[in-house]
């Protein structure tokens, strides 16, 4: 009877006590991913503005130094002494040469549609086109007067060292706009004589689509989109080309950044140089692009340029990508608390079971090793998880690395004589450092490509391997005296592919660090090592303190600093992975200044 009541009761019993068991773990598990969830929301959101203030910072940097270097092309071309000597002479060999020297600036800089002389009455003295890459001078019966043309006035009236520079527009021919279309900033300058009378001025037609593409080119998956606006909010690189160049076209007026986001058109408008905000859900990043100081503006009133912005260049990350980013990150935790909560209820009627009879507790023991070996399953599947998730990072690291030696290889290409050598210097500081840190990604992919690699079991002629290493790397570094020995025969079973890597790292260190003997001496063989076959790569190099030995197969462990011998510090730490995965070991036995050899046995 007490038996039989004692099992009527045990059930709720269990119950309760595994609700009471479950209820607060529950409760702080839900506590803890609602932390992770809303940290790492805000962390998302963080990167997402950063991005944006990024781009706008490297846009800006763009169309500064972009306005800037062709108002010193402006200033050159006015000053060219081929051109006062003209003027002086009106020789036409004195001219032939200053059509020649035209020619050639507008080859090799690229970046004009029209290089002009006009004289004082309008008349176009020399001009070259630039005819879609084949420069051209036009015949003297073709030249037309620009006399009524509002940059023509404007820059007519310019100071001695100052530069015009007209809106930026379409470029108009023949009373029509010029297809395909070609924005265009006409940049001019004043021509005087030796005695600093006016002689004419010089107008630059600068192709503006250029420096457009590469602010387009800023916009990056997840950070919305890169546009250029007016003073008047005409997009000027818009979402679409129909919302561009509204202020050129009947009917298009009303096609406006103002009109489209009123709100943010009047805090940007209305306020500082830069900055950054939300309006109506979506984050705007924006700069104020003036002209440079020296720079006059203006086709009724000739004005200083720099006395209001002339652009803005204005970033949007649309609401839509937040609340996308917001779900995808909440359905992502909910399904990972959902299984927690699962395995929490689980313990917590285990432990509630655990009080029941002997027979009922060693039921539950196997149950709860039967679960541990499931969780132990699911928590590989993290580990490979997590090491497809660093592949990933590491990948997309390479984009903005790439942005960052692309824009840099440009500033150096295109406004490299607007910069110093201060300037140069620091451009090529960072190329150096992005390319250096591509080569660590490079490395770290290489890494996370082993740890997730399947073994396949094959026989490897090592011996074959080591001599077609050895000859790329000859290839690679023909100048070196190198005696190399490799041992014939050496065979094993194993992956092909993995064990290529493992030997391409230790031969390629052998190779590096025996760069500064006159004759090194690189060696791939077999011997026995307490009674197994252990095969050896040795070499007459730097060496290294054995003191320092545990820390050889490290990622990122480096015994020698950069400046004595490059590398990224993964080589190592990928032999070592990949002997691993073959249920072998692999160590090292060096000495400082003599060399090192380094082992391995699978």
């Amino acid at each position: 009877m007490l038996e039989a009541a004692i099992q009527k009761v045990t059930p709720a019993n269990k119950v309760a006590r595994a609700v009471l068991i479950f209820a607060p773990l529950a409760l702080a598990a839900m506590l803890v991913f609602y932390l992770l969830y809303a940290t790492q929301l805000s962390a998302t959101q963080k990167v997402i503005a950063s991005g944006q203030k990024q781009l706008v910072e490297v846009g800006y940097t763009t169309l500064v130094t972009t306005l800037a270097a062709i108002g010193n092309d402006a200033e050159f071309v006015s000053d060219e002494p081929v051109l006062q000597k003209w003027l002086a002479s009106r020789d036409p060999a004195d001219r032939e040469i200053l059509l020649a020297q035209y020619l050639s600036f507008a080859r090799h800089r690229a970046l004009y549609d029209q290089v002009r002389f006009i004289g004082l009455d309008g008349q176009e003295n020399v001009r070259v086109n630039w005819n879609s890459g084949s420069p051209e001078v036009v015949p003297d019966d073709q030249l037309q007067n620009k006399a009524d043309r509002y940059y023509f006035q404007q820059t007519l009236k310019l100071q001695p060292d100052q530069v015009y520079y007209s809106s930026f527009d379409l470029n108009v021919e023949a009373g029509a706009i010029e297809q395909p279309i070609k924005p265009t900033i006409r940049v001019g300058a004043a021509v005087l004589d030796a005695e600093g009378r006016k002689r004419g001025v010089i107008v630059l037609n600068y192709l503006g689509q250029r420096v457009l593409d590469r602010v387009r080119r800023l916009a990056v998956d997840g950070l919305g989109e890169a546009w250029l606006v007016d003073a008047r909010g005409y997009w000027l690189l818009g979402p679409s080309a129909a919302d561009e160049w509204g202020f050129m076209y009947p009917g298009r007026g009303s096609a406006t950044f103002a009109s489209v986001y009123p709100a943010a058109w009047a805090q940007i408008n209305g306020t500082g140089k830069s900055g950054q905000f939300s309006a109506d859900g979506d984050l705007f990043s924006y700069a104020a692009v003036a002209m440079p100081d020296d720079a006059m503006t203006g086709q009724e009133t000739l004005s200083p340029a720099s006395s209001a912005p002339n652009w803005f260049l204005v970033t949007r990350t649309p609401a839509s990508t937040y609340s996308q980013a917001n779900l995808q990150l909440a359905q992502e935790y909910l399904t990972a608390l959902a299984a927690v909560l699962l395995l929490l209820a689980a313990i917590a009627w285990v432990v509630s079971y655990h009080g029941d009879r002997r027979r009922q507790a060693e039921r539950q023991v196997l149950d709860l090793n039967r679960r541990l070996a499931r969780d132990n399953v699911a928590l590989q599947n993290l580990n490979r998880e997590l090491e497809s998730f660093s592949y990933s990072v590491s990948h997309d690291l390479r984009a903005p690395l790439r942005s960052i030696d692309g824009f840099s290889k440009a500033l150096l290409e295109d406004c490299g004589d607007a910069l110093d050598e201060t300037g140069r210097n620091y451009l090529m500081r960072v190329r150096n450092a992005a390319q250096r840190m591509g080569n660590l990604i490079d490395d770290l992919l290489k890494l996370a490509r082993v740890s997730r690699s399947e073994i396949t079991s094959d026989l490897v002629d090592l011996s074959l391997l080591a001599r077609k290493i050895c000859s790329d790397l000859r290839q690679r570094d023909p100048q070196r005296k190198i005696e190399v020995k490799i041992a014939p025969d050496l065979q094993l079973r194993g992956d092909p592919r993995l064990l290529q890597i493992a030997l391409e790292n230790l031969l390629e260190n052998a190779w590096k660090f025996t760069s500064r003997r006159e004759l090194a001496q690189v060696e791939f063989g077999q011997m026995m090592h307490a009674g197994d076959p252990v095969f050896f790569v040795r070499d007459n190099g730097a060496g290294f303190d054995m003191a320092h030995a545990d820390k050889l197969f490290g990622v990122f462990q480096r015994l020698h600093a950069m400046t004595e011998f490059e590398g990224t510090g993964i080589g190592l730490a990928t032999v070592q992975r990949i002997i691993a995965k073959h249920g072998g070991r692999v160590w090292g036995e060096a000495e400082k200044g003599r060399g090192a050899t380094f082992f391995f046995a699978l």
